[in-house]
Order: C-alpha cells, then sequence, then structure tokens
C-alpha cells in the first residue's frame, strides 16, 4: 500500500467482427508501478496476455501505458494489430465476457470484465472454468502457444494480471484520509463473479493529426504516423506547447499500415480518456463535443512513413518556436502537412522528416 502522486495505467482497445459494422471496446488497467520505463515492459506482457484470451472474432487494435495525472501522457506498447490463438472459436456475442472482483488485502476490491469470450466457454451464463484456482505466480507457457491447454491460458492471463495491476483510489474522495495523490494497493485475489454484457462501441481505428490550419502549425508533425485511437475523428482547440495561444488540432484516420510514433506524447485522442479532465497544460484545451466530428478526411498529403520534429517537441519538453498570433514561417512548417490543393510533398510524394527536416 502506497501514496503515489504520478499513477500509471494500461489501455487496451479492442475490436470484433462479429457484427457487420463491426464493435470495439477498450479495457483500462491501474498499475502497481510508477517507473514508467518498467511500466512499460508490464504494459506489453499484459498486452500479450490478454492476446492469449482473446476470441476468433476479436482482436487487440492498440495497446498503451498512459498518465491518470497531468500531464497526459499516453505511449503505444504494440505496432501491428494482434490476433487471437487458434485454439479459440468465435464468441456468440461480442459484448459478452467473464467478470471477476479484484481484491486486495486492505478490502478494495474492482470489477473487470474480460469480453468477446469463446461460446463454448459460457454454459448457462456460467463460465465453465468458475471454478479454476488462480496461482500466485503466473504459470509458465510452451514455446509455441498454439499448443497451450486453454485452461493454462486462462491461469496465466488472470495470474499476470492479479500480480501487476491495482486499485487507485484518490485521496481527496475522504476514504483513505485528507491528503494529495492516489491511493494505490495490490491485488491479492482473483475471483469470478458472473458472465456480463456491456453496450458496443464504434470500432477503433488508429489515429494521426495534423494543426487544422497548415498556416499555424507548429514546427513539428506525426505525418500520418499512428499516435492513439478513437472512433471518430475531431478538431479541437489545442496548445502546441507550453504557454501557447489555442491553435486547433485535427485527428483523422491515420493511412493503411502507418508507422507507430513509439515515444510518449500528449497528442494522442483525449476524446476516449474519460477521466482527464484538466486542460491547462500542452494538449486538448477542453472535453470533446459532437460538434467537434470531421468526416475523417485528412487537410494535407502526410503518408505516415517518418514524423518530422523530435521527442521533446512532441511532449512538450523542449521550447516549441511560436510566433504568437502570427502565421508560422514556411520554412518552419512541416512539409508533410502541405493542404492538398498544394504543391507535392517532396520526391514521390514522400515525407522526408525525422529530425526536425523540412523539404523545401
Amino acid at each position: 500500500m502506497a501514496v503515489v502522486a504520478n499513477p500509471l495505467c494500461v489501455r487496451i482497445f479492442i475490436n470484433s467482427t462479429l457484427t457487420e459494422q463491426g464493435s470495439g471496446w477498450s479495457e483500462r488497467w491501474p498499475l502497481l508501478e510508477t517507473n514508467w520505463n518498467i511500466a512499460l515492459g508490464i504494459a506489453s506482457r499484459l498486452m500479450i496476455a490478454r492476446q492469449n484470451v482473446l476470441s476468433s472474432n476479436a482482436s487487440i487494435e492498440w495497446a498503451c501505458l498512459a498518465t491518470v495525472v497531468p500531464p497526459y501522457y499516453e505511449q503505444p506498447v504494440i505496432d501491428q494489430p494482434l490476433g487471437p490463438l487458434p485454439q479459440w472459436g468465435p464468441a456468440a456475442f461480442d459484448m459478452q465476457g467473464v467478470l471477476f472482483d479484484l481484491n486486495t488485502t486492505s478490502g478494495e476490491n474492482a470489477q473487470h470484465l474480460f469480453r468477446a469470450v469463446e461460446a463454448t466457454e459460457i454454459n448457462h451464463k456460467q463460465w465453465v472454468y468458475w471454478n479454476m484456482p488462480v496461482p500466485w505466480v503466473p504459470p509458465a507457457l510452451p514455446a509455441d502457444l498454439t499448443t497451450a491447454p486453454k485452461d493454462l491460458l486462462w491461469q496465466n492471463t488472470l495470474a499476470t494480471f492479479r500480480q501487476f495491476t491495482a486499485t487507485q483510489q484518490p485521496m481527496e474522495d475522504g476514504h483513505h484520509g485528507d491528503g494529495e495523490g492516489y491511493w494505490v494497493d495490490a491485488y491479492q485475489q482473483m475471483v469470478y463473479r458472473q458472465v456480463s454484457s456491456r453496450r458496443w462501441h464504434r470500432p477503433w481505428r488508429r489515429m494521426s493529426w495534423e494543426a487544422s490550419n497548415w498556416y499555424y502549425s507548429p514546427g513539428f508533425s506525426p505525418c500520418g504516423c499512428a499516435v492513439g485511437v478513437n472512433g471518430f475523428s475531431y478538431a479541437i482547440p489545442c496548445r502546441f506547447g507550453v504557454g501557447w495561444r489555442l491553435r486547433d488540432i485535427h485527428y483523422y484516420p491515420a493511412p493503411a499500415g502507418a508507422t507507430v510514433l513509439p515515444f510518449a506524447t500528449p497528442f494522442c485522442c483525449w476524446a476516449r480518456s474519460k477521466e482527464w479532465d484538466i486542460f491547462t497544460g500542452v494538449g486538448e484545451a477542453r472535453k470533446e463535443r459532437a460538434t467537434d466530428w470531421t468526416t475523417g478526411v485528412q487537410y494535407g498529403n502526410a503518408p505516415g512513413i517518418m514524423w518530422d520534429g523530435t521527442e521533446e517537441e512532441f511532449n512538450g519538453l523542449a521550447p516549441v518556436p511560436y510566433w504568437g498570433t502570427g502565421v508560422t514561417p514556411l520554412i518552419a512548417r512541416p512539409a508533410c502537412d502541405m493542404p492538398k490543393f498544394s504543391r507535392p510533398v517532396g520526391p514521390g510524394g514522400l515525407c522526408l522528416g525525422g529530425q526536425g527536416t523540412n523539404p523545401f
């Protein structure tokens, strides 16, 4: 048990193809670990453990490590989408899942739902492994996961999540006493509750961003690289650097096969991170509204091959050139985001960024 000022969580975004339109949902897992670099490895372990019990009509589209308090950051721990193992058949209902209670020694508990459970795993609205003992240490899996028995996969997944996830209760809720920060406690037990279901969400799509107005853009851009996921495109007021005036950022679907931005950034689609509610720093300046939604058409020509700018610029830790209310000088605008009606971007239409390089 501890009081932590900067708790972290892992977000896993899953899509299902069971319905014609598809559907998606997200899972949020608070972490006991507070060191960002160590937590990145834990996030990868949780993502793989979650993949090991996916039904055959589901896939993990995105997974990331995220902060819970400002400054808000996310860092992806995924490259390509992850599909299920061949042991699993389809889910009869993609919103159905197995609900568990994770409990701590102090009495705190949280319910977590593993959705998209294979149809044969549910019998008379009960999970067939409802009496399964969950070992304290995740049991080893064979090198060839396609040979692992289903019960061993479940034991490994549940033990892994119990080992690394935790409760995160804000001190200000009055339950743990006065003070700032979050009361974090490790789970000790995982208890099966019931088969449950939740409402569906539109499928997750990998998103990139651009300045809504290229002429007032910052000097860095993902150039179409994937920075997060969302169910829709939108444009919203944003601060691209410390002390900046508000300028609009436009999130749109990244090109197919786009490179994933490999480091932490606050520009990662805050619309689906509902607990983020402080908007005074770098990043989006308010919650998203339906009137912010766009058609999803990219305004520029960014191909999603390489970003333009430095990691420090993307996470707000380096001074970003800023021209107040004036237009950004042409030499400082990311060429990859040039509007479609303008001249092409570099030789063959490729973005030449990566280190703040501008081909013009």
